[in-house]
């Protein structure tokens, strides 16, 4: 398809509806006719043979360069027609309008020198130029006039503008003219165009040149001639119901005037009067019939207006109040037509900001607004579509969008509505995020009830063993070995008990149970409480465990928070450090927290494992140095409590020369201002 084709199609919709098809058929008609036309008067040339004059003795068969002629024109503007865009049909065109141009001014200079001298020129000794004016082949000298305006016109269709297009129709005009009078003539019989020597003219070469200013005339509806007859209004609408009979009504009243002179109806004089009457009367008619239609039309556009205007005032009392943004924007123009005050509010801009102004980007993400236009470009509309349009602030919100194509104020346009429905989606996206946390908080608790039951068996096996040990031999054994299954029994209950006060807090934290109770609290009492609760399993492995905290701190906390954290740091670090090891614990304050440390010599811990030490995903409880166990559970309750008091908790390492665990407390003021207040 040419490029000019949909620019042609979209510029006659705008004058009148459905002459895009009619104005397409009536072109491949026309250039059917001339190319039939051409074809067959070429194949008669060559045969020699004339089979058409019997039926119709004014069909001459055409010359051969008049058939080559109008075969190039034919073939040259079904090219313009179809092709245009092409660079190599615009170099065929220049090439073809080139040709006929040369053809034709070398037979009409041949014409000239014939008149004036009456002998052949010099230039028919050339072979190339004395074929195409041999006597035989040459075509006749109107016909030569008319192929040169056509070679114009064809070289002229290789340029792509308006100016030359409206200059082409000019162009054309003395050759529809001298067509048509050709045509005329031989319907109504008139000797004129058959008998003047040179300047005769076959009928079907007048049919060929009619179908070729036809052509030219309608390719581009659009120019200054032809727009008065695609208009949509009242003036086109009258124009197209004349123009055929206008054409038409001519040849056939001058026929019927020369048959009734013919048949001597009446003498010559009066022929003329009643073809001025005939005209009149017939002209009348049409004018009435036509404006009565014309009339009729223009009333239904008025009521059709009337509806429109007062479905467009209805559309505005309800957009004024209506919670729904609307905005309309021309489809031409791109421009501003209308926005409701739901509108100015959803996107922050006033009227005057967007009035018979470019649509602003609206979209958040440039993907929308693709997607958006490419369902306008397929379906013409959008439906209900979820988008995150922007304001103009350049803040976002989620709208429920619908798009479709309206009249509006006699514009064509696109309405716009928009819901805001930024707080159902923030639902969503809560309901999603909860459906993801209780996925997650129903996965962490299985793995969760896996770690307790399996870690828990450890100390009662414990207990249950030595309890039945001590129960059944208690008389045979002496005061060192019941003392061993004491200290036994001791280390199994402290450990399930731990197990326990761990299991305790964390389904207290999970169910939000657990509240945090700030208070004044000395930092070093509640370090030494916890050195003290592990004095037994440190003497029993003969690891010292060293405060270097030596003043009091106060500070306002959640006691049972850092009380659990703490021990989980201190028995983690006796239970990983060997025999004669040491155990550190630091206190120091920066940026308005107090880090706490706890650093041992022990085993350390691979870099692999560092990183999913407080994950619950993974099961980190390994055995001690002395085969102590674990539920893996204190690191993991130690960091949300850590977090949940607005700290943060860290672990370095290295295999085989210990680790070191801190964690962060900010530092509260109460309204006795107590700060902390210590050295190292």
């Amino acid at each position: 398809m040419s490029a000019h084709k949909p620019e042609r199609e979209s510029k006659l919709k705008s004058h009148s509806p459905g002459l895009v098809g009619s104005y397409d058929r009536l072109i491949r008609v026309a250039l059917s006719v001339v190319i039939g036309v051409s074809l067959l008067d070429t194949a008669c040339w060559i045969f020699q043979i004339s089979p058409f004059k019997s039926i119709i003795p004014q069909w001459e068969s055409l010359r051969i360069v008049t058939s080559i002629s109008f075969l190039m024109t034919a073939i040259s503007l079904t090219l313009v027609h179809l092709y245009s865009n092409k660079i190599i049909f615009k170099i065929v065109l220049r090439v073809s309008g080139f040709f006929i141009i040369l053809v034709s001014l070398i037979t009409i200079y041949i014409y000239i020198i014939l008149l004036r001298s009456g002998y052949e020129s010099s230039l028919n000794k050339i072979f190339l130029v004395s074929w195409f004016t041999d006597p035989d082949r040459r075509m006749a000298l109107l016909t030569a006039i008319n192929f040169f305006i056509i070679g114009i016109i064809i070289f002229l269709q290789s340029f792509d503008n308006k100016l030359i297009r409206n200059f082409v129709h000019i162009l054309v005009i003395p050759v529809l003219i001298s067509s048509y009078f050709i045509v005329a003539s031989y319907i109504v019989g008139a000797s004129l165009a058959t008998e003047l020597a040179d300047l005769s003219v076959a009928l079907n070469t007048g049919i060929a040149f009619c179908g070729i200013s036809a052509v030219v005339m309608i390719m581009y509806p659009d120019t200054w001639f032809l727009r008065v007859f695609t208009s949509r209004d009242s003036g086109g609408m009258f124009a197209r119901r004349l123009l055929p009979f206008i054409i038409v009504l001519p040849l056939v009243i001058g026929w019927l005037r020369l048959k009734g002179e013919q048949i001597n109806l009446y003498p010559s004089d009066m022929g003329v009067v009643y073809v001025a009457i005939t005209y009149t009367v017939i002209l009348l008619a049409l004018v009435w019939i036509t404006a009565k239609s014309v009339n009729s039309v223009d009333r239904k556009k008025q009521d059709i207006a009337r509806e429109l205007q007062e479905s467009e005032e209805r559309f505005k009392v309800i957009a004024e109040v209506s919670p729904i943004g609307m905005g309309v924007v021309g489809i031409p123009d791109g421009e501003f037509l209308y926005i409701n005050p739901a509108y100015e509010n959803h996107f922050g801009y006033g009227k005057d900001e967007l009035l018979r102004k470019k649509s602003p980007d609206i979209y958040f993400d440039p993907y929308d607004r693709e997607q958006v236009l490419n369902m306008l470009k397929e379906n013409n509309f959008v439906i209900n579509y979820e988008v995150r349009l922007k304001r103009k602030d350049g803040s976002s919100f989620w709208s429920l969008s619908t798009i479709k194509p309206i009249i509006f104020n006699n514009k064509p346009a696109y309405l716009g509505t928009f819901v805001d429905i930024t707080l159902r989606k923030d639902a969503e996206e809560a309901l999603k995020k909860s459906e993801m946390e209780l996925i997650e908080l129903n996965a962490t608790k299985d793995k969760f009830f896996s770690i307790v039951a399996h870690d828990l068996k450890n100390p009662f096996t414990s207990l249950i063993g030595s309890s039945e040990l001590l129960y059944t031999n208690i008389h045979a054994l002496n005061t060192k070995d019941i003392k061993k299954l004491a200290t036994i029994l001791n280390d199994s209950a402290k450990g399930g008990y731990s197990i326990l006060q761990n299991l305790l807090d964390w389904s207290r934290s999970q169910t939000g149970l657990l509240k945090i109770s700030p208070q004044k609290l000395n930092l070093k009492e509640l370090i030494e409480e916890n050195i003290l609760n592990l004095q037994l399993p440190a003497s029993n492995k003969e690891i010292s465990i060293i405060n270097e905290l030596t003043s009091d701190v106060y500070l306002v906390s959640d006691k049972n928070m850092i009380n659990t954290v703490l021990r989980n740091l201190l028995s983690n670090a006796v239970k990983f450090t060997r025999k004669c090891g040491k155990v550190v614990i630091s206190v120091k304050s920066e940026s308005g927290y107090v880090i706490i440390l706890v650093k041992d010599n022990g085993i350390g811990i691979s870099s692999e494992k560092i990183e999913k030490l407080f994950s619950l995903e993974t099961k980190n409880s390994m055995p001690g140095t002395e085969n102590e166990q674990g539920t893996g559970l204190g690191l993991k309750l130690s960091k949300e409590f850590v977090e949940k008091l607005g700290g943060k908790i860290t672990a370095e390492s290295t295999e085989n020369e210990g680790s070191e665990f801190s964690f962060t407390i900010p530092i509260l003021h109460t309204s006795e201002k107590v700060v902390p207040g210590y050295s190292n």
